[in-house]
């Protein structure tokens, strides 16, 4: 461990700025792409997959911890405290009762957290100071977030309305969440495979929405963090 994570005053200075950021990214990888995937595939039990909510409400916790949500108004940070634990109570009674309405108050609420927490990681990003490295991964953070946070409103369309989806479909017990991340990604990065259709009129609604800001946020990102430097050079 770094010298400076030795105490826990390091620790929380660490998760405070923005190489919590860094962090996050990592985390978040590991949810998305090796986690929910063996989630999906049913090589883990019914145990693990209690430990996968409570990965998923950790990586949101980090999160809020990398944005130094201690730095808030109480109220904020009771705020956050509160949801992230709704979203993790929800997902368990959904895991122990799977049915229709657990599982849509879950990923509605879920799809609240994920959210907020996107626009508190780009208000870190965007804020005055140097273009750093960790900077930069917090913005990729943002970027994959944006995907599961766009999964988890198809999965609630489908949950609401059914046969929203050709090629996919939410069903109790079947735990699919990577195939709508999978779908999201795809949408997201304009790759459109063609394997998974929206069918119905608010899954199309979503997946134009989130399409078009697949191809927005690159280039704004891309702006911002170009022109935080030149802003800060004094004029001739």
């Amino acid at each position: 461990m770094p010298p400076h994570l030795h105490s826990p005053l390091g620790v929380e200075r660490y998760w405070t700025s923005d190489r919590g950021l860094t962090a996050l990214l990592v985390s978040l990888g590991l949810l998305i792409f090796v986690v929910l995937p063996l989630e999906s595939s049913g090589l883990i039990g019914w145990g693990w997959l209690v430990v996968v909510d409570v990965w998923m409400a950790g990586v949101l916790l980090a999160g809020a911890a990398a944005l130094g949500w201690q730095r808030l108004r109480r109220g904020f940070l009771a705020l956050g405290a509160a949801l992230a634990l709704a979203m993790l109570g929800l997902k368990l009674l959904a895991r122990s009762v799977p049915a229709r309405w657990t599982e849509g108050c879950a990923s509605a609420i879920s799809v609240v957290v994920v959210s907020l927490l996107v626009a508190l990681i780009l208000a870190r990003v965007f804020q005055e100071g140097p273009t750093t490295r960790d900077r930069i991964f917090g913005a990729v953070a943002a970027y994959l977030l944006l995907a599961l946070d766009w999964a988890l409103a198809y999965r609630l369309v489908d949950i609401v309305a059914p046969v929203s989806f050709h090629g996919l479909a939410w069903a109790p017990r079947e735990h699919n969440l990577s195939a709508f991340v999978y779908f999201s990604l795809a949408t997201l990065t304009t790759a459109g495979y063609g394997d998974i259709v929206p069918l119905s009129l608010p899954a199309r609604s979503l997946a134009n929405m989130e399409s078009l800001t697949g191809q927005l946020f690159p280039a704004l990102l891309l702006a911002r963090l170009v022109s935080l430097p030149l802003a800060r050079r004094p004029p001739p």
